[in-house]
């Protein structure tokens, strides 16, 4: 692996707390029960029949409060993401830009990747943090990967919310996923439901 893509694990408690927690935040206690199971569908099938397309009604679900204990350990695991963010931050590439950007995805079986952005002469081929993330836990997964959150730090500590591209990305992987980044008041909260409404997919939830 690069420099801006490490893998790390959390222990499997902490990933079924967190998991818990990140469902119950989108409402999803009063939908039928999804399977907990890595998925074993192959990578030619996965997109509908492996938990990856929701239908429309769960994006309109908003976020409800936490229990305490579900909170306490969605605190642990953002700050273990928001620090391994920063790690892979400190190897961004921006001489054109100077602002740095690290992001840190769990996953659903409890690895994590991280990511940081890479610019290039030709402006257009520069790649964000998050997508960097994303796409090295895909070359790293035998099956599709499901992301269970994200964080997301730049070095000027300034507001920075993923993008419209990797917003779109990350609902590839993670439709319910949790995102932290950098507000104007501190580390913001957002579902992925809450950042890209409506996202755009090739598969028929119903199938």
């Amino acid at each position: 692996m690069g420099a801006n893509q490490v893998m790390t694990m959390i222990p499997n408690s902490e990933v079924g707390t967190a998991r818990r927690a990140v469902r119950s935040r989108l409402g999803e206690a009063t939908l039928p029960n999804a399977d907990l199971r890595p998925s074993t569908i192959s990578w030619g099938k996965w997109a509908c029949k492996s938990n990856g397309c929701l239908p429309s009604h769960w994006m309109m679900k908003r976020p409800r409060a936490l229990p305490a204990e579900s909170a306490k350990a969605t605190a642990q695991v953002r700050q273990k993401l928001l620090r391994l963010a920063k790690g892979a931050m400190k190897h961004a590439y921006a001489p054109y830009s100077h602002f740095q950007v690290g992001a840190a995805i769990l996953l659903k079986d409890g690895r994590i990747f991280t990511g940081c952005n890479v610019e290039n002469s030709s402006y257009g081929l520069s790649i964000c943090a998050e997508r960097n993330a994303v796409f090295a836990a895909v070359t790293a997964s035998a099956r599709k990967p499901e992301i269970m959150a994200v964080a997301v730090v730049n070095q000027r500590a300034v507001p920075c919310s993923p993008c419209g591209a990797c917003r779109q990305v990350l609902a590839e992987f993670g439709p319910r996923a949790q995102v932290w980044y950098q507000g104007a008041k501190g580390t913001v909260e957002r579902s992925m439901d809450e950042l890209l409404v409506d996202s755009f997919t090739l598969c028929d939830p119903l199938t």
